[in-house]
């Protein structure tokens, strides 16, 4: 449970030197600048830094001109490569001619190619027809098409009893279509449309370039789509070629270019007077010794080091670390939140009650292997970070499942605990609400830590989940299990005054308590009625909480009890037909339990981590720390 502790760095120093600050900060990869006016209110003299920026739009070119040659945007090392920005601006705006030009130009070959292909499709059922095409379509008096209908149309064309003059001349035909030309007086072209249209008839429409018959404007097109494809293969070579003499240069001025003007962005968080500059951000306190180095050349630089106790105008971000078994987990963390600075974060208890939870509730060892494969597949293959969850909580099933004696849903392979058998079910369903009685208790723990770090009376002292609320909540569960499994009779008049009158009372004044303790004013200036009112409700809805919480738990058992019928079902199954349909039913019947109850449960898992366990102690309101890079 790592939060990485963070300190405010402020940077004071002649304004000539802010460039080489700038980059130091940019090259570090560990400073998140924050805005200088947060912390400099009521400060005279300082103003900020003027806002244009020298190298943006020539970085807007070069990026421009590398996204029209493919070229990929990568930062590389740069050390002896300083033109200036004129003559590097030349340069780009020379290859970026060239480039455009090379580049219509193939535009407009690749068109002019693939018209001719389609013309060539077109053309090819029509071969057998031995008439020019300017001559069929200068006829005044006959309307002339081309186009295809199915051969049922054909067919059936002798049926039709139409007063429409029309002809189809078939030309060419395969299994389904028939293809021809169609005559009809210009003056019956309506109807000859109407009734084309009810024969299914599809036209092919002539290009106005084709002039000669359909074999010789066949044979012209494919010459010309021949030499087309010469002419771009040399003009594809031409533009590959400037390209590569220009990538490493364009390389090099992005890399300059997008450095220096990310630069010149971190003027927008400073100050600065007639001769100096202020600059402040966060840095990890890890990280401050690789920081001091960098800037180790600049003597007349001030460094001030501020604890973020001492900040009080802006609130620290979060960065997050864990070992890496956990890591992986913390996606599940950050659905819900990223914690505050001052907040735990509960990123190892999560990995464990999750893995925990899924393992009881999903016990099988051939399903848990076959979710640890799958996982390990998403994860190596795939490269989804959801998948090395998945192998870890497919090995805790696995695991669960030697505990049950479970083999693919077969209990008589292994001994175990069966979940099914005798008062196994009720013990297992005791079990689980044991297990959320005792992650209550964390959660509140937790909440009382969070509530000291974080300087919060209430939440630590007179929350529900503070220390009031472990008073009420355990002390009621003692005094309940002891007086059914014991001879012990704690309930007294004084032992429910001091478990639960008083922690119930401290819960209820506790917004008047908390600013008493803060000596803020007006702890006791209330609207009485409309508190007593709205909190004695709130009181209430706590007692409850924590009811139907422990009740919540209970699916842990009442899940593995699920998984266990559901496997039972298919085993039965399975066992009443026999020979192959037997391993059928168990292949498909595995698969089903696996993709169904594996998705469910693993949801209700992280339903029970967001909605019962960091409800009690967890804000998750903290911003992530993105250093300038």
């Amino acid at each position: 449970m790592s939060v990485q502790k963070l300190k405010l760095i402020s940077l004071i120093g002649p304004v000539e030197r802010f460039d080489d600050i700038a980059k130091c900060c940019l090259t570090s990869e560990c400073f998140q600048p924050i805005r200088a006016t947060k912390l400099t209110t009521g400060v005279k003299n300082l103003l900020p830094f003027e806002t244009g920026n020298p190298y943006s739009e020539l970085l807007d070119e070069i990026i421009s001109v590398m996204d029209l040659a493919g070229i990929p945007k990568e930062q590389v090392q740069i050390t002896d490569y300083n033109p200036d920005i004129d003559q590097q601006s030349a340069r780009i705006d020379a290859f970026s001619a060239r480039l455009s030009s090379l580049t219509e130009k193939i535009s407009n070959i690749e068109k002019e190619i693939s018209e001719n292909e389609y013309s060539i499709k077109q053309l090819k059922p029509l071969i057998e027809l031995d008439v020019e095409f300017d001559r069929l379509f200068s006829m005044q008096y006959v309307d002339v098409r081309f186009g295809k209908m199915p051969l049922t149309s054909y067919n059936n064309m002798i049926f039709f009893d139409s007063d429409t003059a029309l002809s189809f001349v078939p030309l060419n035909s395969d299994k389904e279509y028939i293809w021809g030309i169609v005559l009809t007086p210009a003056s019956q072209k309506a109807k000859a449309d109407a009734m084309l249209s009810s024969l299914y008839f599809e036209r092919i429409y002539i290009s106005d370039k084709i002039h000669n018959t359909p074999q010789t404007s066949l044979q012209q097109l494919q010459a010309k789509n021949q030499q087309l494809k010469e002419q771009l293969s040399s003009l594809l070579k031409s533009r590959s070629d400037i390209t590569t003499l220009n990538q490493s240069d364009l390389v090099k001025a992005y890399s300059k270019y997008s450095f220096l003007s990310k630069c010149h962005d971190l003027r927008q968080f400073a100050l600065r007077s007639s001769n100096e500059f202020y600059l402040s951000g966060w840095i990890p306190e890890r990280a401050l010794p690789k920081f001091k180095k960098y800037i180790s050349d600049y003597y007349d630089i001030n460094l001030i080091i501020e604890d973020p106790k001492e900040v009080r105008f802006e609130t620290p971000p979060t960065r997050i670390r864990n070992p890496w078994g956990i890591r992986f987990f913390e996606m599940f963390t950050e659905m819900y939140g990223l914690p505050g600075y001052n907040e735990l974060d509960p990123t190892f208890l999560v990995a464990l009650t999750y893995t925990i939870f899924f393992g009881i509730m999903f016990g099988d060892v051939g399903q848990g292997l076959v979710l640890m494969l799958g996982g390990i597949l998403a994860w190596k293959l795939k490269k989804m970070k959801l998948g090395r969850i998945i192998a870890v909580i497919g090995l805790s099933s696995a695991v669960c499942g030697l505990f049950y004696g479970s083999v693919f849903g077969n209990e008589e392979l292994i001994p175990g605990f069966s979940v099914l058998h005798g008062s196994n079910t009720l013990f297992i369903l005791l079990f689980a609400a044991g297990f959320g009685v005792v992650l209550i208790g964390v959660a509140m723990i937790l909440n009382i830590i969070n509530g000291i770090r974080q300087h919060d009376p209430h939440k630590f002292l007179f929350s529900p989940n503070g220390i009031c609320g472990f008073v009420f909540f355990f002390g009621n569960i003692a005094a309940a299990l002891l007086t059914l499994l014991t001879d012990i009779r704690l309930y007294s008049p004084i032992y429910i005054i001091l478990t639960t009158v008083i922690p119930l009372l401290l819960v209820f004044l506790g917004t008047p308590l908390t600013k008493l303790l803060l000596r803020k004013e007006g702890a006791f200036r209330q609207k009485w009625g409309e508190y007593i009112t709205e909190n004695l409700f709130e009181l209430f809805e706590v007692m409850l909480s924590f009811l139907s919480n422990v009740i919540s738990y209970v699916r842990i058992g009442a899940f593995a009890v699920s998984h266990a019928g559901m496997m039972l079902v298919v085993t039965s199954m399975a066992a009443m037909l026999g020979g192959a349909g037997e391993i059928a039913v168990l292949i498909f019947g595995n698969i089903f339990v696996i993709c169904l109850e594996g998705l469910i449960v693993g949801i209700q898992c992280l339903r029970l981590q967001f909605y019962e366990f960091f409800s009690r102690f967890y804000a998750g309101d903290g911003q992530p720390f993105k250093p300038f890079s």
